[in-house]
């Protein structure tokens, strides 16, 4: 292991399973765009599971228990510091500094000797009922974490400190920058860049075209929980005027029974299917088998790594956004959340006009393609490192 590193990135959750297919994903594909700026690059956690033979030889695993207590917090961050303080980098990155939902800072990591200190991706909150948690109570939240509010409030000015101190900070949409400048104004002073997130390389791979087609298939990736609106989308099967559209549903959850159930009563078992939960190497597969991909939570449009997921396997998408009713995209619709009738509307046009789902399913793959591969993300950091 070689004494000086071009960049070493902290992150601050305390398991990642490195895998495809899922959120905890996001962490390998950012390593694996610095990696390919920086082959020195190396990445702390306290407890993995690597499954990644191309990332193995570039982490350092502390072996805290997963256990959330002050002790083991601190424990952590104190060998974080020693690992700090004996490789010196060029840039230090603090990976998901609030993600995972976990909390806890940085403050007294900031760099000495002449590194640059670089946080990010800060994350939208995904908690809709309580939408600005992460930053409020610096992402600790009571119900699963600690229960001593003098803790959870230090922790909350410690974690503004840190981003305070930050040289350079990385938000991965412009709602996530504004939801942050709400808490912290001075923030609009720093330096910073978008990057939605970055998508394996896996899910780039060239489909085959097909436009006579007896179906068009329609697929949900997700958790069945209530904020992905996945029975919003099984109404709209039932009032949608396309005949040809099939529901594919990935994912378990408690909402299934529900969402079985309801299905049934609209008489669907036709048309709508539900799959279970797939292999995490299954994932690709499934989406190279869709032409469309509804995700239907209300987060900014690039952010759900279901819709990025489809737009670099050349999918279609339907997002969702309470703002409002129906909107064309580039590479799909935007549509409310809450309404069945605009999700009927947006699968019955890409239902009757296959040359524009086309179009769409082409353009969706070039944007993944400049904004969310691990090429491209690499040359953004490229661009921030040299900027720093």
């Amino acid at each position: 292991m070689k004494n000086k590193l071009d960049v070493l990135f902290l992150p601050l959750h305390r398991y990642v399973s490195f895998r495809y297919g899922s959120e905890s994903a996001l962490a390998m594909n950012f390593l694996k765009a610095v990696l390919r700026l920086s082959p020195n690059t190396l990445a702390v956690t306290g407890l993995s599971e690597i499954k990644d033979e191309e990332l193995k030889p570039h982490i350092i695993d502390m072996h805290i228990s997963t256990d959330r207590t002050p002790f083991n917090d601190f424990k952590f961050y104190l060998k974080l510091l020693i690992i700090k303080l004996t490789f010196k980098s060029k840039v230090i990155h603090h990976l998901f500094p609030f993600g995972f939902k976990l909390g806890f800072n940085l403050v007294f990591l900031t760099p000495k000797f002449g590194s640059k200190y670089v946080i990010g991706p800060l994350l939208y909150p995904i908690f809709e009922d309580e939408p600005n948690l992460w930053v409020k109570l610096g992402h600790v939240k009571k119900v699963i974490n600690y229960d001593n509010l003098l803790l959870r409030k230090t922790l909350n000015i410690l974690n503004k400190l840190t981003l305070l101190r930050a040289d350079f900070l990385i938000f991965d949409s412009e709602e996530t920058r504004n939801l942050y400048l709400s808490y912290l104004p001075s923030l609009s002073n720093k330096k910073y860049a978008i990057i939605p997130g970055v998508v394996s390389d896996i899910f780039f791979k060239p489909r085959q075209e097909v436009v006579d087609r007896q179906f068009v298939k329609f697929g949900i990736v997700s958790n069945l929980v209530p904020r992905k609106r996945v029975d919003v989308a099984i109404k709209a099967m039932s009032i949608l005027k396309a005949k040809n559209a099939l529901l594919f549903i990935v994912g378990t959850g408690p909402e299934e029974v529900k969402l079985r159930k309801l299905v049934k009563e609209l008489e669907l078992e036709d048309r709508v299917k539900f799959l279970g939960k797939l292999n995490h190497q299954d994932l690709p597969s499934f989406y190279h088998e869709m032409d469309v991909i509804i995700a239907l939570d209300p987060t900014p449009v690039l952010v759900a790594a279901s819709r990025q997921e489809a737009l670099a396997s050349s999918c279609a998408i339907i997002a969702g956004d309470k703002s409002v009713s129906i909107k064309q995209l580039p590479y799909g619709y935007l549509v409310n959340s809450d309404d069945p009738s605009a999700v009927a509307e947006a699968i019955t046009l890409l239902s009757h006009d296959i040359s524009s789902l086309t179009l769409m399913q082409k353009e969706g793959r070039k944007v993944a393609e400049n904004l969310l591969s691990i090429s491209a993300v690499a040359s953004k950091f490229r661009e921030i490192y040299s900027s720093l």
